[in-house]
């Protein structure tokens, strides 16, 4: 067992405080836990303890075994003599501070209730996938509405902190930067990295003297990506092939490995072909999008700015030589959903933040307040134990809690995992 369970079973006496004593056979009873304390010293502060009648104010020290008072040097340390009681798991030793007073302690392992260790994941093998996803839980609909927000914005300050690193290496070129990360938003989540590439290695400055001729874009895109260095395979393939010839020895261009781009378990609407396609296209909206920043204050006009017009080869091919059959390659709406989400909401928030434009971080609450929430295989298994998400405020902090909390068997700072912790 972790300490930190140890702490949380303490402040919320979830063990028999009935007949409690010492190991001197001294009775207990705890009139006040105290106050968890995060830094340096004793576990709980100013706490409220009656020894054989006896009221003692003092520290509380917490400890899996007795042993670990002696291994943190506590008996060394003045700052711990002010322990009024020693709590453990496991007595092995008795253990004094440095005045070389012997602590009263009391040992709690036949005392913790059985559904604690149950139910936490510090106890069981750390794969297990959400083991709360069978319990009941009824939540506070306040507490669970705060909680969902506060995780949401947690998300949101990691990713605006991202945009910063982003901005400010572009040398603050708001431009620059929303290349950069529209780039990434295109690869979605398995071309990511590969679209990362591509924005480093083929500078915005550079694609910004060709938005209006989208051959030169395209063969720009797809040179520097690396599809253009096999043998010609159709007339556009060629063409294209022809122009980043000249445009590679203009401005001393070097292709990416065409092998870093993922095409396996994907529909082919979804290729990073037909993703460079779809970039190529709204790259020049970027002038009228920064311009219009305070008037996009809508899911449905940024929608709107990210329905393509994709060329008509790309309108016909998904990949260079492979007609589609059936369908379309325009972005499908659950893409649209996700880049606004991921992408556009965050952008406005820093946006907002750096240009101090209250309007501005509204809309973006409302955005995200009235985008639909993400279908994944996170929504979906969160979805069995908490009320499903009505928007993508919902949808993103179910993404926060499992990065953040399950993946690292956070129960403990978790309302699901206090709820079940503190119901008997």
């Amino acid at each position: 067992m972790k300490e930190e369970l140890l702490h949380y079973i303490w402040k919320f006496k979830l063990f028999d405080a009935f007949n409690l004593k010492t190991l001197e056979s001294e009775s207990i009873e705890i009139i006040k836990p105290g106050e968890y304390n995060r830094d340096s010293g004793p576990d709980f502060s100013n706490a409220h303890i009656k020894i054989n009648d006896i009221l003692f104010i003092g520290n509380i020290e917490i400890h899996v075994s007795a042993s670990d008072w002696k291994k943190h040097k506590h008996d060394k340390d003045s700052a711990y003599n002010s322990v009024i009681l020693h709590v453990v798991l496991d007595h092995d030793m008795d253990v004094k501070n440095s005045n070389g007073i012997k602590l009263p302690t009391l040992q709690l392992k036949h005392l913790i209730f059985p559904y604690v260790t149950q139910f936490s994941p510090l106890m069981i093998k750390p794969n297990k996938k959400l083991i709360c996803k069978n319990q009941v839980v009824e939540l506070n609909g306040n507490d669970y509405l705060e909680w969902m927000n506060d995780l949401y914005f947690k998300r949101l300050k990691n990713k605006i902190n991202f945009i910063k690193e982003v901005y400010y290496s572009e040398n603050k070129n708001i431009q620059h930067t929303l290349y950069k990360l529209v780039a990434q938003s295109f690869g979605f989540k398995t071309n990511a990295l590969a679209f990362d590439l591509l924005s480093k290695e083929l500078s915005f400055h550079l694609v910004q003297t060709y938005l209006r001729d989208p051959i030169k874009t395209e063969s720009l895109l797809y040179g520097v990506a690396g599809f253009l260095d096999k043998p010609s395979i159709d007339e556009h393939h060629h063409e294209l092939q022809k122009e980043f010839l000249y445009l590679q020895k203009t401005h001393n261009l070097n292709s990416l490995p065409s092998t870093i781009w993922k095409f396996s378990r994907m529909h082919p609407q979804n290729f990073p072909s037909i993703r460079i396609a779809q970039f190529s296209t709204i790259l020049p909206k970027f002038d009228f999008i920064i311009n219009q920043l305070n008037e996009l204050n809508t899911f449905d006009k940024w929608a709107n700015e990210l329905k393509l017009n994709l060329s008509s080869y790309w309108q016909t091919h998904y990949d260079f030589g492979k007609k589609i059959n059936k369908g379309n390659n325009q972005l499908g709406d659950l893409s649209i959903n996700s880049i606004i989400i991921n992408v556009i909401v965050p952008f406005l928030f820093f946006y907002s933040e750096i240009t101090n434009n209250k309007k501005m971080a509204l809309a973006a609450k409302t955005i995200i307040n009235t985008s639909l929430p993400e279908k994944n295989s996170i929504v979906n298994l969160f979805s069995k134990v908490l009320p499903k998400p009505t928007n993508a405020l919902f949808s993103q902090a179910f993404i926060q809690l499992e990065k953040e909390l399950c993946a690292k068997s956070g129960c403990l700072s978790c309302l699901v995992g206090k709820t079940i912790l503190q119901s008997t």
